[in-house]
């Protein structure tokens, strides 16, 4: 990725490509050479792409790879046209990110904008070492509040799955997808019988990762050989309906030989079709 010194501390990517705007990082010649290799800097390009940004897309010096923006990320978005995207530095470390919904429009809030901003610092720890003045847990407290809690959360869970019957069905439809990933993560991870031996959590998360990867490209296989199928149905007059997908499983994995190859093309615009079908199986 080709990077442009500015002064002493800035960087800039230079826009190109699908990039809708430049990126920015801030960091020193020593950061820069740390940044060799690391795949950081691409990901300040990946947010250069996302619609709506406004600004250069901006990485400050503690940035590192992260999920989607890299770490220490910003980007400003436009707020008709731009997006969303709590999850964009990664969802497992949970860096105090929140999204909330209020009934209230921009102009409502927009007089009284600084004051909603003074309100959120005061009541939102932040910083190093942030504490709050008006909850102090003593590890004895913060235990009971999570046992006593977690019972109330699991009856209340337990009443509302036996009185709703919609409810229900949406539980045990995501329990049974689950198994069946799971199952069909099993069939791939045969080289070491679905062990993982590594005890470094990095090497872990990677070889987990890695089995995701591998499972969604077997998702993406069998749905786009579905929508074949479909359409080779339907041209000797069987019809189907997207009720009938419904009931049709894309973890299926008896056909797939965890050492063949298996090849098709994304860009096919037909491919491309049966894989935003299936986000929804």
């Amino acid at each position: 990725m080709q990077v442009e010194r500015i002064d002493a501390y800035r960087w800039r990517v230079p826009r190109q490509g699908g990039m809708r705007t430049e990126g920015l990082i801030f960091a020193d010649a020593d950061l820069m050479r740390d940044l060799e290799g690391d795949d950081s800097i691409q990901q300040v390009a990946n947010v250069a792409h996302l619609p709506g940004i406004v600004g250069p897309a901006i990485a400050m010096p503690d940035i590192h790879w992260g999920y989607g923006f890299p770490i220490g990320g910003v980007a400003a978005f436009d707020e008709h046209e731009g997006v969303v995207s709590p999850g964009g530095v990664g969802y497992d470390i949970n860096c105090g990110v929140r999204l909330l919904t209020v009934p209230l429009t921009v102009s409502e809030l927009r007089p009284r904008l600084r004051e909603l901003l003074d309100a959120l610092f005061a009541t939102i720890p932040s910083g190093v070492g942030a504490s709050r003045s008006d909850v102090r847990l003593q590890l004895r407290d913060l235990n009971r509040v999570l046992r006593e809690g977690g019972r109330i959360y699991k009856t209340r869970f337990i009443m509302r799955y036996y009185d709703n019957v919609d409810f229900r069905r949406r539980i045990n439809a995501g329990l049974n997808r689950m198994e069946l990933f799971n199952a069909l993560a099993r069939h791939l991870f045969y080289a070491r019988r679905g062990e993982n031996w590594e005890r470094d959590l990095e090497q872990q998360l990677q070889r987990a990762s890695a089995l995701l990867i591998l499972g969604n490209a077997c998702v993406l296989w069998n749905a786009v050989r579905l929508s074949e199928m479909a359409a080779d149905f339907k041209r000797i007059g069987l019809q189907f309906t997207p009720e009938d997908f419904r009931h049709v499983s894309t973890y299926a994995f008896e056909h797939i030989v965890p050492y063949g190859q298996y090849f098709f093309n994304l860009r096919r615009k037909d491919h491309e079709d049966a894989f935003t079908r299936a986000k929804g199986l």
